[in-house]
């Protein structure tokens, strides 16, 4: 289920869905749309308003966009009131974070780069099914400093 902000019109879902589906749109191809009934004028205003919300991105030749929030969102991934991923989307993300962690912790050690400081703080963690949102911040924060550490890396050799 999507979750819309109180800023949003009912014509903003059609107008992310068919930017989705087509790649970008501009106000007068949208209104020619048979899902979307409003003038061009209200379409030019709700775009504006959909990149003001970062929801979508516009171009110098007034082409929009869809951005990764207008792509979550279309997903049901996105809370476009609050400006942030929903609940769900964030428990989605975290299972894989593991993975993740595992496989860049691979390639550190491909690399022949020391992993046992970021392997001793793994190995103190246990996940379940249940995962707890501390944990799951915890699996993102470790990714986090592995990318960093693979980027260090990268430049000083």
């Amino acid at each position: 289920m999507r979750k819309s902000g109180s800023w949003m019109s009912i014509w903003d879902d059609r107008i992310l869905e068919y930017i989705s589906k087509n790649s970008s749109s501009y106000a007068a191809e949208l209104s020619k749309c048979e899902y979307i009934h409003v003038t061009s004028q209200h379409i030019s205003r709700r775009l504006s308003t959909l990149a003001e919300h970062g929801l979508l991105a516009k171009n110098k030749k007034g082409v929009y966009s869809i951005t990764q929030a207008g792509t979550d969102y279309i997903m049901g991934r996105y809370d476009a009131e609050r400006d942030e991923p929903t609940e769900s989307e964030f428990m989605e993300t975290q299972m894989p974070m593991e993975k993740i962690a595992a496989r860049l912790l691979q390639d550190l050690r491909d690399h022949d780069i020391d992993t046992s400081p970021v392997e001793a703080e793994l190995s103190g963690s246990t996940y379940s099914p249940e995962i707890t949102q501390k944990s799951d911040q915890h699996i993102y924060e470790l990714t986090e400093s592995l990318v960093e550490t693979i980027e260090k890396n990268k430049k000083s050799e």
